[in-house]
């Protein structure tokens, strides 16, 4: 289930491509708007309980402590969204 989730990464280089090759600013606009949409609702999930949008069902304990592996997971999908910010920042001061 991970693996159907993460496409949306997938999604995303394929709209960057896109926008990298536009021939005119009206191809330009319209692939920076997809991509900053893609990536307003990945944003999103990665901040929605920490990422919870990508997993379903409950963690397995490593060593008999599950809720050390879950709060590393939650912080990585925090420092995720906030890079995700940042990127989305750069994209649309784009030209």
């Amino acid at each position: 289930m991970i693996n159907k989730n993460f496409r949306a990464f997938d999604a995303l280089v394929k709209q960057q491509v896109k926008l990298s090759k536009s021939k005119n600013e009206k191809e330009f606009t319209s692939s920076k708007k997809s991509l900053l949409s893609s990536f307003k609702n990945l944003k999103e999930k990665c901040e929605d309980e920490c990422g919870v949008g990508f997993f379903y069902g409950s963690c397995i304990g490593l060593d008999g402590d599950k809720s050390v592996f879950a709060g590393r997971i939650k912080e990585t999908f925090k420092r995720l969204a906030k890079e995700l910010g940042y990127y989305m920042t750069q994209i649309e001061n784009s030209t």
